[in-house]
């Protein structure tokens, strides 16, 4: 999937549910999706989960181009297994990849794999979120720090890196960790974007 936000105009980009990968016995499923946002536009890039079934074998790229001073807010869900029945994500290999570029250079690179099931570094959680926001500051840091307080189903944590904020989080499933990157959007929409927060009705459907 290839995609350009041209010049002056402002994207959302989301999706009706989430994206699934099952199992393959010998290729390899991938995605690739690279959007190029230019000078004076933004992105807004907020899907739904990618889920990740037992003996899945895939590899995903998300590439966000960012022109001189393009702004961009988005994130990425990882769920891996099928929590609720019990079900790991055994006997698969999988690599998902998070990059955001400004000019060329990475402002965020990425990278999450999985082995044979083996999810280290997540405490026994089985979903996983990255969320990155462009033009941030101390304030839009506070204020999602604020968001983020008093969650007992997810642990998360926000940081910034120059004018860069990122979120990352763990949940034993994906639907409290979205519930939170939507909270924060909802925050910092006004704030970064100029505009107000009004949830895309396709998440009703």
């Amino acid at each position: 999937v290839r995609a350009a936000v041209t010049k002056k105009a402002h994207a959302l980009v989301t999706s009706p549910g989430a994206t699934r990968f099952y199992l393959s016995k010998d290729a390899n499923a991938q995605l690739q999706q690279i959007v190029r946002v230019t000078s004076g536009s933004a992105l807004e890039w907020l899907p739904q989960e990618t889920l990740f079934m037992r003996g899945a074998r895939a590899r995903t790229v998300s590439r966000i181009e960012l022109e001189d001073d393009a702004r961009f807010f988005g994130w990425e869900t990882l769920g891996f297994g099928r929590p609720a029945l019990g079900e790991s994500c055994s006997q698969g290999e999988i690599e998902a990849r998070f990059e955001i570029y400004r000019d060329g250079k990475p402002l965020l690179l990425d990278c999450f794999r999985v082995g044979d099931g083996r999810l280290e570094g997540l405490l026994g959680h089985a979903a996983v979120t990255t969320l990155v926001a462009t033009g941030a500051d101390e304030i839009a840091l506070e204020a999602t720090r604020a968001v983020l307080e008093g969650s007992s189903e997810s642990r998360m944590a926000a940081t910034l890196i120059d004018d860069l904020l990122v979120v990352r989080g763990v949940a034993h499933r994906c639907e409290p960790l979205f519930k939170r990157c939507v909270e924060i959007w909802r925050c910092l929409r006004p704030l970064l974007l100029d505009r107000p927060a009004s949830d895309p009705r396709i998440w009703l459907t």
